[in-house]
């Protein structure tokens, strides 16, 4: 059995949960042996990234150091959940392309890892022009 959740809050909270979830063991029966099982926990995991606004295209460089990925190639499947994602949560798409002026930040574990880009959610600016991250 497999079961899909959403998490949010303080992310050492959810590493908290998460290495609770992995420290559990559970009844289980195979061949006839009374065994045990350590829940798996495989992420799969939806982030939100909170930043100043004029900051958009260093973040995207930081993130995708070659460029935002060309999602045409993805399947139909992974492209319907993305566009059900888009609908529940963004108001604003993905610039076409990352400005080629945009200035990454450092960052050491950018490889080996799929990353597939949702859209923005512009925040609310007060009267003096205070951005509402």
């Amino acid at each position: 059995m497999h079961l899909y959740l959403i998490t949010r809050g303080c992310k050492h909270e959810v590493d908290r949960f998460i290495n609770d979830l992995q420290a559990s063991y559970w009844p289980y029966k195979r061949f006839g042996q009374n065994l045990v099982f350590q829940m798996g926990v495989r992420p799969i995991q939806l982030w939100e990234l909170a930043f100043p606004e004029p900051e958009l295209h260093n973040v995207l460089k930081t993130i995708f150091p070659a460029g935002l990925p060309d999602m045409s190639k993805e399947s139909l499947g992974r492209k319907l959940k993305m566009g059900v994602m888009k609908k529940l949560l963004c108001d604003t798409p993905l610039p076409e392309k990352i400005d080629a002026a945009a200035q990454p930040r450092a960052m050491y574990n950018n490889d080996f890892i799929a990353k597939y880009p949702i859209g923005l959610k512009k925040d609310n600016f007060l009267e003096d022009g205070t951005e509402e991250i």
